[in-house]
Parts: C-alpha cells; structure tokens; sequence
C-alpha cells in the first residue's frame, strides 16, 4: 500500500482509509499521507473498526476531528441498509 500524497487543495487533516473484506478477516490500512499504519481485524467487529480508527488517528498523530476519507465514509452508509 502507497501512501496519498497531500495536496495543496485539501481542507483540513485527512485520515486515509482503506479495508479489504473477507468472511473471516478485515485488513486495514491508514494514512495520513506520510506515515502507513495496517491492522487486521475479525469481520464484521464494528465497534473493533472504530476502535482502531480512533487508534490510528492517536498513532498518526492526527486530530480526533480529523475526517475520515475512503472506504469509512463508504462503510458508514452501507451499514445503515
């Protein structure tokens, strides 16, 4: 996994996110542009998902506020179906 690159045109701190799903794992990668942080989970753990987004923004050292971007946002609105 590369790290995005930061562009000039971004609003705010970003976390980086992404997930690869299977029946028995979840593996996720973070990143705040610079640094890459990856964890592997058991599937369908929620409350372990936002536990280790709220990780990795303590580990890149990013804001709490910092917005999530990729498949979390993504994740988020299929939940609710």
């Amino acid at each position: 996994m590369q790290a995005a690159q930061l562009k000039a045109y971004e609003v705010g701190t970003v976390l980086y996110m992404a997930m690869e799903l299977s029946n028995s794992k979840w593996k996720l990668g973070f990143g705040n542009g610079a640094k890459l942080r990856r964890k592997s989970i058991e599937a369908r753990d929620r409350k372990c998902l936002l536990a280790e987004v709220a990780l990795a923004k303590t580990r890149l050292k990013l804001p709490k506020a910092a917005n999530a971007s990729g498949a979390l946002a993504s994740w988020r609105w299929r939940a609710n179906y």
